[in-house]
């Protein structure tokens, strides 16, 4: 597979965040994101497929040395249903 496409169309937005100490070196951090996928078929040549949904994940971050990373992801149940979604199954 070869470099990135600079035109993909996919993208992700962090709408908002809200962190909360747990302690000195553990937090959790509440997010608001938006994201946009989108499916390439090689065969049709053409999007086959968009995903657009508004998350709010929870991360669960600890301190290592000088930096925060993500040690587990507490995901909700989307709001809409999958047949609900804006542009499921087509791409328009």
């Amino acid at each position: 597979m070869g470099p990135l496409d600079p035109t993909n169309p996919s993208t992700k937005r962090i709408l908002s965040l809200d962190v909360r100490r747990e302690g000195e070196d553990e937090a959790l951090v509440r997010s608001t994101e938006y994201w946009y996928l989108r499916w390439w078929s090689r065969r049709l040549g053409d999007y086959v497929y968009a995903y657009r949904e508004t998350s709010r994940p929870v991360y669960v971050v600890k301190r290592f040395e000088d930096e925060w990373r993500v040690l587990q992801t507490l995901r909700r149940a989307p709001h809409a249903l999958a047949q609900n979604r804006r542009g499921e199954g087509s791409v328009r």
